[in-house]
C-alpha cells in the first residue's frame, strides 16, 4: 500500500469517529424534542431522525470491519462519501425539504471528499449531491414522497417551478465550486506538505552525511599515506622475489586489493568533500549524449539495453562538467545495472519553471523497495555484489554542492526513476 493510501486509511478511520460522535449527537437531539411537552414540538419527526441516526451508527460499524480487508482506499472512501451525501438528503427531507435550514451539509460532504481524495473523486460526489438533491425537491415537488404527518403543506401549492428549478441550479452550482475550489486547495496543500517532508528528510540526510565525510575525511587521509608506501614496498617484493611464482602471484594480489583500497579511499575521499569544482558553463544535451554513447557501446550494455532521448535543446547549467558527468554516469550504470536482461533506459532533458534544468534518467529494471529508499544515498549500502555503496552517496553530494537536487521515484519489478534538478543557466550567459 502506498504512503498516501495509508494516509487515507488513517483519515476515514478518523471520519468514522467523526459520524459516530454526530450521530450520537443526533439520538440525543431527537430524544430531547421527543420528549418535550410544549405543543410547537408536536411535528417534530423524531422517529425519521432515530432512524437516520441508527441508519448512520450501522454504516459506521460497516466501514469499520470493511476497513480490515479493503484493498482499494480511494473506492472505499468513494462509498463511504456517497452514503453520507445520502444520509444529509433524508436529514434534509426530515427537517424541511425544500425549506430545510441543513442544505449547507452537502458542503461539508463535498469539503472532505476535496480534502481525502482526487479531484474527479470530489467532482462525483458533488454531483452525487446535486441529483441527490434534485431528485429530492422533484419528488417533493410532485407529491411522490410520503406524508410525515407534520402539517406540511404540499411543496407545489407554495411555490412554482421556475423556483423550484432555480433552487436546484443553485446548489447545483454550488457543490461543484466548492468541490473545484476545495481540491485546488487540497492538491496546494498536498504538494507543500510533501514538499516540506522530502527537504526535512533532504536536509536530515546532508547533516549525516556532512557529518560522517567530516569524521572520515582526516582517517582516510591517515590511511591512504601508509598504504602508498605499502604498495611500493609490494612493488619492490615483487621485483626480488625472481623465479618464486607463489611469491610472485601473492604480491600481485596484494598489489591489487591495495589498489582496489586506494580506490575506496579516494572515492570516500571525494564524497567527504566534493566541493563545487571549477563551475563553468553546459551544455547539458551534448554531455548526455556523450555519456549515454559511451554506455551503449560498452561490452555490457551493447545489444541488451536500449537507450531512448528525449532531449531539450540549448539547455544549459553552471557546473563542473567532470562532476556533472560524473553525476550522470552513476545514474546511467545504476539503470543499466538493474536491469536483468533485455531493458529500455529513457532519458528525459527539459525545462521546469522557467529556472530549473531537469535530467530524468528511467529504467525498466527491478525497482527499489519502499522500505528502501530512504538508505539508497547513505554512504555504503548497496545491494551491488562488490559494489561499495557511494556511488549515490557522491552523486548526492555533488548535485547538493551544485545547488541542486537528486529525487528518485520507484516501483518494484517496474523501474526507477531518478530525477536531477540544477539552476538553469540563460544561454545567453553561456555566451
Amino acid at each position: 500500500m502506498q504512503v498516501h493510501e495509508k494516509e487515507l486509511v488513517n483519515k476515514l478511520s478518523w471520519l468514522v469517529s467523526v459520524r459516530i460522535f454526530l450521530a450520537l449527537i443526533l439520538l440525543a437531539f431527537s430524544f430531547f424534542f421527543d420528549h418535550q411537552p410544549v405543543a410547537a414540538f408536536d411535528t417534530f419527526p423524531a422517529d425519521i431522525l432515530y432512524i437516520i441516526a441508527t441508519l448512520a451508527l450501522f454504516l459506521c460499524l460497516l466501514y469499520a470491519l470493511w476497513q480490515r480487508i479493503v484493498r482499494k482506499p480511494i473506492y472505499f472512501a468513494m462509498v463511504q462519501l456517497s452514503m453520507d451525501s445520502f444520509l444529509v438528503t433524508l436529514l434534509i427531507w426530515a427537517t424541511g425539504g425544500f425549506d430545510s435550514p441543513l442544505t449547507f451539509l452537502y458542503m461539508i460532504v463535498i469539503i472532505n471528499a476535496g480534502i481525502l481524495i482526487s479531484r474527479r473523486g470530489s467532482l462525483f460526489i458533488a454531483a452525487i449531491s446535486a441529483i441527490f438533491f434534485g431528485l429530492l425537491v422533484d419528488f417533493e415537488y410532485y407529491g411522490v414522497l410520503p406524508d410525515l404527518g407534520d402539517g406540511r403543506v404540499p411543496l407545489a401549492d407554495t411555490v412554482d417551478f421556475w423556483s423550484v428549478f432555480f433552487r436546484i441550479l443553485a446548489t447545483t452550482i454550488a457543490c461543484f465550486s466548492v468541490s473545484l475550489l476545495t481540491s485546488f486547495l487540497s492538491v496546494q496543500l498536498r504538494k507543500a506538505r510533501d514538499e516540506v517532508r522530502y527537504m526535512g528528510s533532504y536536509v536530515k540526510r546532508m547533516e549525516n552525511l556532512a557529518t560522517v565525510g567530516e569524521m572520515a575525511a582526516g582517517l582516510a587521509h591517515e590511511i591512504k599515506n601508509p598504504l602508498a608506501s605499502l604498495r611500493g614496498a609490494v612493488e619492490l617484493l615483487e621485483a626480488e622475489a625472481g623465479r618464486d611464482e607463489d611469491s610472485r602471484r601473492l604480491m600481485r594480489i596484494v598489489r591489487r586489493e591495495s589498489d582496489r583500497l586506494s580506490a575506496l579511499l579516494t572515492d570516500f575521499l571525494f564524497f567527504a568533500r566534493p566541493g563545487k569544482g571549477c563551475p563553468e558553463p553546459v551544455n547539458v544535451a551534448a554531455m548526455v549524449r556523450e555519456s549515454v554513447q559511451i554506455q551503449n557501446q560498452s561490452a555490457r550494455n551493447r545489444g541488451r539495453i536500449t537507450f531512448r532521448f528525449c532531449l531539450t535543446e540549448d539547455v544549459w547549467v553552471r557546473a563542473d562538467p567532470d562532476r556533472l558527468r560524473q553525476v550522470v554516469w552513476n545514474l546511467l550504470l545504476n539503470a543499466a545495472e538493474s536491469i536483468e536482461g533485455e531493458g529500455e533506459v529513457r532519458i528525459d532533458l527539459g525545462i521546469e519553471k522557467e529556472r530549473i534544468a531537469h535530467i530524468r534518467i528511467a529504467d525498466t529494471g527491478c525497482g527499489i523497495p519502499e522500505d528502501s529508499i530512504p538508505s539508497i544515498f547513505d554512504p555504503f549500502y548497496t545491494t551491488k555484489p562488490g559494489g561499495t555503496g557511494l556511488g549515490l552517496s557522491i552523486a548526492l553530494r555533488i548535485v547538493d554542492a551544485m545547488g541542486g537536487r537528486l529525487d528518485v521515484d520507484s516501483i518494484p519489478d517496474k523501474g526507477s526513476t531518478f530525477t536531477l534538478r540544477l539552476p538553469r543557466l540563460n544561454p545567453s550567459d553561456s555566451l
